[in-house]
């Protein structure tokens, strides 16, 4: 090959390289016998493995191999730059998330697209760079610096990333304070022909965070919420924290207060208070002792309420709903339903 020199012009020194590894990834398992070892110790070419195993194999391959080649070929203070679109494709969820893990131990710049929440599980909120489509524009959404102390991106990624990282992807968030809520405005999104999932809207219940903290994350993010608080004290100062995020939007369009008490006596007073009459425990019943039908009385009732009546009572009330269909639904709570629509579709 040196006598190519004689007839076109090569490089001083050394001209020819011969290059017996493939520079390309794909190459490098292609053309190489790896096998990996079952359970039973039989040795089973990676080609007879699954896309997920293989998919797995060529990102391991990929850092041996600039482990063993980058710093020769281009320097000691060269950095690689890996692009990986969906790696968790094919993988059981579990193992999606160890490679959002085995990702962060990879030397050099990572750029990963994913719709998997069980990826994210495995990558700090601070990594993470969401994209959403608005007016015909991709906008590029992250966490600020300074924007949460340590302790409140510890909470966060507890309660949002590493349990349900898939709240990441949503375009809304109905923020709701307790477990009546949780079960109930999903169903009732359900009944009003609503498919929550379909529209990009995720239900979180607030309180083990703070409301002020997830409508903060919601905003880095570019995510949409709206707040439903009871009418008691809690609820009202909810609705105070609320209303400090809102940095000029209109309080109408994010945050709702019920018109009754709490989730309970607002139900109750909506035509479902029956089933909650029906469950008071037999110890607590002399404690009702308001004029039937106030807003006092229904308070007495859900508070005499037996352990465990709640989430019971919620599935009740939701069964009644269905029976009577979108009729069934109080106005309110159609109303929120159709607020967080609104703002799901306008957020892309």
């Amino acid at each position: 090959l040196k006598k190519a020199a004689d007839l076109i012009p090569l490089g001083a020194g050394e001209p020819v390289t011969i290059e017996a590894l493939p520079t390309k990834i794909f190459d490098i398992l292609s053309r190489t016998q790896i096998s990996l070892s079952s359970k039973s110790g039989a040795r089973i070419p990676i080609t007879r493995h699954g896309n997920g195993a293989q998919s797995l194999a060529v990102i391991c391959l990929f850092d041996a191999f600039l482990q063993s080649r980058l710093e020769s070929s281009y320097g000691e203070h060269a950095e690689p730059l890996l692009a990986l679109e969906e790696p968790e494709a094919h993988l059981h969820p579990s193992a999606a998330k160890a490679v959002g893990t085995m990702l962060q131990t990879l030397s050099g710049q990572k750029i990963i697209t994913t719709h998997s929440g069980d990826l994210l599980a495995g990558v700090p909120l601070t990594k993470i760079r969401r994209l959403s489509r608005r007016n015909g524009e991709i906008r590029v959404h992250q966490i600020g610096e300074g924007v949460f102390t340590k302790e409140e991106l510890r909470k966060l990624d507890y309660q949002v990333r590493l349990s349900r990282g898939s709240l990441l992807f949503s375009r809304c968030w109905l923020l709701v304070e307790g477990e009546t809520e949780g079960t109930l405005l999903p169903e009732c999104a359900r009944i009003l022909g609503c498919d929550l999932d379909a529209e990009g809207i995720s239900c979180i219940e607030f309180s083990q965070v703070g409301v002020e903290k997830i409508i903060k994350l919601a905003d880095q993010l570019g995510i949409a919420w709206f707040v439903v608080a009871d009418n008691d004290q809690a609820g009202l100062s909810y609705e105070t924290s609320a209303k400090s995020q809102l940095d000029g939007r209109p309080a109408s369009d994010h945050i709702k207060v019920l018109d009754h008490g709490d989730m309970e006596v607002f139900l109750c007073i909506e035509g479902f208070g029956s089933i909650y009459e029906a469950s008071v425990a037999s110890q607590k019943s002399s404690q009702v002792k308001a004029t039937k039908g106030t807003s006092l009385y229904w308070k007495q009732v859900t508070d005499a309420q037996s352990k465990n009546a709640k989430p019971r009572n919620a599935l009740a009330v939701v069964d009644e709903m269905a029976k009577q269909g979108k009729a069934g639904v109080p106005t309110l709570l159609s109303n929120i339903i159709g607020q967080t629509q609104t703002l799901a579709r306008s957020n892309g």
